[in-house]
């Protein structure tokens, strides 16, 4: 109980250190007494929140960096643009390859390693990026980067959520993504004054250290001391230390309806994110007016995550549904009605900000907590694989054909995204005719 108790007053202590920093005083000694006096149970919304922080620097570090530094990394080593988003891409490629591998470790130990590591795998490509002479030392630095996110981000993030709190997982995932929906509301300002104050280099290094600081603590104690040991302590018992669980899981024809949704879903999301502006551009659209447009992307995803507090009673299959059905509307408004896009621009923020959410939220329809880690990882690959040959795949559609049918393949994919969806939930409302089996075993 004791250690319990000092764990508690440690977190609390390096908050109150953190909000220091806070230049609004009356807010900051508002927030000092509020993380003082209130406690902190297991499943409490204050934790959700500093792992959301905690997923607003690792992403920050590592997939929204290059938009802020890349035009200073080409002015002092004169590359091309092209060289730094196929780096991008490797780091992405990599994290889909060890992905499977990241959440059978996630689920294999009691005391959850991979995250608590993974603000210091980040940490350690930046202070490469920082040291870099040239295109090797670059690469290199982005392997490790892509390491690092396949360690951190969202999935295994989630994995060790649902191993830890099984199926009432689903709050803390949308609390978690609700307040990482502002990642570049506040990385991107952080790191352009940062790039003015200090240079692109020195941004690198502060930011590790940054990074250190918000991450190391939060990990630790949310998620790596887990709920078992506290209470086994609690008990005055001796600890007999458990046998690792090896779980595999048999991808049946379920597996392969989620594969295929999270997959046709990333690259529709890839390819809006990377050719928004420009798809409005091309339709005579003035560069500020399509700037600001694509900034209602941002709304609409924390508004679904809002709603989903709402909503949340609601089956995640309905809500794989209307999230695939908004997306499809955004898509065909943006084509037809291109001046008047921050109105589609808003529809497919609100479905892909659903889409984010039942990443983690639908699998736990189908695979038990034991499970559910492995199941993440190995259900995470193939989308990440996808997202990452996007840009070279979309660059080459775009080179032959034009931006405007490359909107048009785009809406053909998301009508295909519809069909999984509507599939489980047909398989749902009628059990007898899918193949009833067990979708995991353990083996020791």
């Amino acid at each position: 109980m004791i250690v319990v108790q000092r764990n508690s007053f440690l977190i609390r202590t390096t908050i109150i250190l953190l909000l220091s920093f806070i230049k609004n005083v009356e807010l900051c000694i508002f927030l000092k007494l509020h993380f003082v006096l209130k406690p902190l149970p297991d499943t409490s919304f204050f934790k959700s929140f500093m792992l959301g922080i905690a997923q607003i620097f690792l992403w920050g570090g590592s997939y929204f960096l290059l938009p802020v530094l890349s035009t200073s990394i080409i002015a002092e080593f004169n590359w091309s643009e092209k060289f730094l988003s196929a780096c991008l891409s490797m780091s992405l490629l990599i994290s889909g390859l060890i992905a499977p591998r990241v959440g059978k470790l996630i689920g294999k130990y009691e005391q959850n390693y991979i995250l608590l590591l993974s603000g210091m795998v980040m940490a350690l490509g930046l202070i490469l990026l920082y040291a870099t002479g040239g295109p090797a030392g670059f690469i290199l630095a982005w392997v490790v980067l892509g390491i690092a996110m396949g360690m951190g981000l969202y999935d295994a993030l989630f994995a060790s959520i649902g191993k830890k709190y099984g199926r009432v997982s689903g709050k803390l995932i949308v609390q978690i993504t609700l307040v990482s929906g502002f990642t570049t509301t506040l990385v991107w300002p952080l790191l352009t004054f940062l790039l003015h104050q200090y240079g692109w280099r020195m941004s690198c290094l502060v930011y590790a250290g940054l990074l250190l600081l918000i991450t190391l603590p939060v990990h630790f104690f949310t998620l790596f001391n887990g709920a078992e040991q506290k209470n086994r302590a609690d008990e005055n018992t001796p600890l007999a230390r458990p046998a690792a669980k090896v779980v595999r899981i048999n991808k049946d024809s379920i597996y392969y309806l989620l594969v295929c949704n999270f997959s046709l879903g990333s690259v529709v999301m890839t390819s809006v994110y990377l050719y928004l502006i420009a798809f409005f551009v091309t339709n005579k659209i003035g560069m500020e007016q399509a700037v600001f447009m694509a900034a209602f992307l941002g709304p609409g995803q924390v508004s679904v995550r809002l709603l989903d507090t709402v909503i949340r009673q609601k089956p995640p299959i309905i809500k794989a549904i209307f999230s695939a059905c908004l997306i499809l509307a955004g898509l065909i408004l943006l084509r037809l009605l291109p001046g008047y896009g921050y109105i589609g621009v808003f529809l497919f923020g609100f479905g892909n900000g659903l889409r984010s959410i039942l990443r983690g939220a639908l699998p736990l329809k189908y695979y038990r907590k034991e499970a559910y880690p492995v199941a993440i990882g190995s259900l995470a690959r193939l989308p990440l694989i996808a997202q990452a040959l996007t840009p070279l795949l979309a660059g080459l559609f775009i080179y032959y054909w034009d931006i405007n049918a490359f909107m048009v393949f785009n809406i053909l994919l998301a009508l295909l995204n519809i069909v999984p969806p509507f599939i489980l939930l047909y398989w749902k409302t009628h059990p007898d005719k899918v193949k009833s089996a067990e979708r995991w075993f353990i083996e020791r």
